[in-house]
C-alpha cells in the first residue's frame, strides 16, 4: 500500500489498469500523497486527459475539490507559437 505515488507522463501509459490500482491504494494510507507531472497528450482518448481536464476546471473555480491542487504550466490556446 503506497504513501506516496508520482506519475509520469501518464499520457503515454498503456492502460489505466495501473492508474486504478494505484489510486484505489493511496486512500488506505493516512496522508497519503499522488502528484502527476503530465502533458494530457494527443486526444482525449486518455486517463491523462481526464486528469488534465479536471485540473483545469479545479483551477478555473468550476469544480471545487479542496484534495486537488492544480499546478498548471501551459501556454493559452490562442498563442503564437513563433512567439
Amino acid at each position: 500500500t503506497p504513501a506516496f505515488v508520482f506519475v509520469d507522463e501518464l499520457h503515454v501509459w498503456k492502460n489505466a489498469e495501473l492508474w486504478k490500482a494505484l489510486t484505489s491504494a493511496l486512500p488506505k494510507t493516512q496522508g497519503s500523497l499522488l502528484i502527476v507531472a503530465t502533458t494530457s497528450g494527443r486526444g482525449q482518448e486518455n486517463i491523462a486527459y481526464e486528469i488534465v481536464d479536471r485540473a483545469r476546471k479545479v483551477a478555473s473555480g468550476e469544480i471545487d475539490d479542496p484534495s486537488l491542487l492544480p499546478i498548471l504550466l501551459e501556454t493559452p490556446a490562442d498563442a503564437d507559437w513563433n512567439d
